[in-house]
């Protein structure tokens, strides 16, 4: 009798085993290694890889190496331009990794949107990411940290620093003066959200603090709202006053005034049943000023006048 079940054991385990095979294959098929190499401070205790589903991985104990701009350039910036084959979509930092270097990862116009922190990070460095950047569509970070917020506190920052919103939002915020005055100042940074305790991130959409809202007649100014978007969530526009005209595409509004007053453009992220999920607003000021007018005028006028000559000729 014992015999019979080890044997029914053994047929059963040969069974489970043959059905996984497929998809053993079918994940293979679908992920696999474009690229690897190491990057830790002591070179050989990190790995970092490549994946053909536009995953980075930085795996190891230890130390990363710092990549300061102009000096050393990260062997993964290759996989940031339009032109790869390959694009880093997700960067995923493993159990055991204790630092991000020095510019590890701004690539100026990233196309990363998610951000894989672990328990085990202590210190962050200088420029670790590209936090601002208008030339992706859905181009909001959302940074998954493996700790709880009390763990977070503890982890050091350089030039940056992460703040509670009253919304229940986290906020990243510049604190460093290496730039010229006008960025010696704190600036926030609405469009990079943490998630805590592994968390999987929510959609969100926020307009950045800093951006110029002042319309000004016969000028066009853009408005950029900046979205998290993992699953095919979109920004439809709303706006309230009349006072410009208006144009969107995707994440922009095109600001036009035409007369005095204001207008509050909100941005409003629904998912694929069209159910809002998230939404921000922001007033631009339209500024009627009268020499500008003139201006405007006068170029139509000349124009014009230009268009009548050449037509009597």
């Amino acid at each position: 009798m014992k015999q019979t079940k080890k044997l029914l054991a053994l047929v059963m385990s040969i069974i489970l085993l043959l059905s996984s095979v497929p998809m053993i294959y079918a994940n293979a098929a679908t992920r696999t290694v474009v690229d690897s190499g190491f990057c830790g401070s002591e070179v050989l205790n990190l790995t970092w890889t490549m994946y053909s589903d536009g995953e980075l991985v930085i795996e190891g104990e230890g130390a990363m190496q710092n990549y300061p701009w102009g000096a050393v350039e990260a062997p993964w910036h290759k996989y940031n331009s339009d032109e790869a084959k390959h694009t880093i979509k997700v960067i995923t930092l493993s159990e055991g990794v204790t630092s991000i270097g020095y510019d590890a990862f701004d690539f100026k116009e990233r196309h990363y949107t998610r951000v894989n922190l672990p328990l085990s990070l202590e210190y962050i460095a200088g420029y670790p990411f590209d936090w601002y950047d208008y030339h992706n569509a859905g181009n909001a970070i959302a940074m998954c940290y493996a700790g709880s917020q009390e763990d977070w506190e503890k982890v050091e920052h350089k030039n940056y620093d992460y703040k509670l919103n009253d919304d229940g939002s986290y906020s990243l915020t510049y604190t460093g003066s290496e730039y010229s005055s006008e960025y010696d100042r704190i600036r926030e940074y609405d469009y990079v959200k943490l998630f805590f305790n592994g968390e999987e991130p929510k959609a969100f959409c926020a307009f950045a603090k800093d951006q110029a809202t002042n319309a000004k007649y016969g000028e066009q100014l853009t408005v950029c709202a900046f979205y998290h978007a993992e699953n095919g969530e979109k920004v439809q526009w709303r706006q309230n006053g009349d006072c410009a005209d208006l144009k969107f595409d995707n994440n922009f509004a095109y600001v036009e005034a035409k007369s005095q007053g204001t207008i509050e453009l909100s941005a409003v992220l629904v998912d694929k049943d069209g159910k809002i999920v998230d939404s921000d607003t922001i007033t631009v000021t339209c500024e009627y000023n009268t020499l500008l007018v003139i201006k405007v005028f006068l170029t139509d006028l000349f124009n014009l006048l230009i268009e009548l000559i050449g037509s009597l000729l």
